[in-house]
């Protein structure tokens, strides 16, 4: 596990986080990500090395009583490094105020990767939506965080 710091995104960012999401799924037009930054309810945050390069982003809606993770990409290069996790303990801190019970997600059913890391935090699946992703189905998940 390497040591990232998180914080929020900037305009400056959006060339590297969409060179990012470019090497990933990409399904994000770089606009979606300046417009992201504009929205009151939304947070980006990039994930930065020791070097400050930055490493992943995440992008989630804080809505009253839940945090909707929208979308996450670490670089394969820093992969199984603790990026994704150290972002999603970012947004959790940041949405204290609001008191989140849970978070939302889905995720293509192709994605085993991705539906495995989310299981080993604690996600279940808790609905489907086919073809959400044209050939693939999303898989919607959620992680409940103030379990007594």
């Amino acid at each position: 596990m390497k040591n990232f710091s998180i914080r929020r995104a900037s305009y400056e960012d959006i060339e590297r986080i969409f060179e990012i999401e470019s090497s990933s799924l990409a399904l994000w037009k770089k606009e979606y990500f300046y417009n992201e930054l504009d929205y009151d309810f939304s947070l980006m945050a990039v994930a930065e090395d020791i070097d400050g390069q930055i490493a992943g982003f995440a992008v989630f809606w804080k809505i009253t009583g839940e945090i909707q993770l929208q979308n996450i990409a670490v670089d394969s290069r820093y992969r199984r490094l603790g990026a994704a996790s150290s972002l999603l303990k970012w947004a959790v801190q940041q949405c204290a105020d609001i008191r989140p019970e849970k978070i939302l997600l889905e995720v293509s059913n192709l994605n085993r990767g991705a539906l495995a890391f989310y299981e080993r935090l604690g996600f279940i699946k808790t609905g489907l939506r086919p073809k959400y992703y044209g050939d693939s189905d999303a898989v919607l998940m959620e992680k409940v965080l103030n379990e007594v």
